[in-house]
This record gives C-alpha cells, structure tokens and sequence, in this order.
C-alpha cells in the first residue's frame, strides 16, 4: 500500500481511583469507543468495546460509580 504511515503506541494509565488502584487505557474513533480496566489489587478487569462514539467511557464510568457505591 503506498502512502503515509501513521505510528501508534499504547499506553496505559495507572491511577488511584474511587478507592481502586486501576491499570488501563481508554480510546476512541468515529463510529467505536473502548475502555480496558485491570483492577490488579482485586484480580478483576473490565473491557468495554462499543459501536458508538464516546459510549466506552459513559458505561465505564456509570460502572466504576456501581463498584463504589459497594464498597
């Protein structure tokens, strides 16, 4: 294929958040959103893959909201 490349690294985020220590990344694209979540302190994870734009991050946020609220 001729024309321009584009390069892309991944990074992820480690942050405290609402009382979790949280490893992940969040993106999106027109047309498709993602978030991955590892909770490394608690042994779970969460990945969200979404047709929507944006949608990723609304649902992980409402989720992070219902891990919180039981604690």
């Amino acid at each position: 294929m001729r024309g321009t490349t584009t390069e892309y690294g991944y990074t992820m985020d480690v942050v405290a958040g609402k009382g979790h220590r949280e490893v992940g990344h969040r993106g999106a694209t027109p047309g498709v959103s993602t978030a991955v979540r590892l909770y490394p302190d608690d042994g779970w994870s969460l990945i969200i893959l979404s047709n929507y734009d944006r949608v990723g991050n609304i649902v992980l946020m409402h989720i992070e909201d219902l891990i919180a609220a039981a604690d």
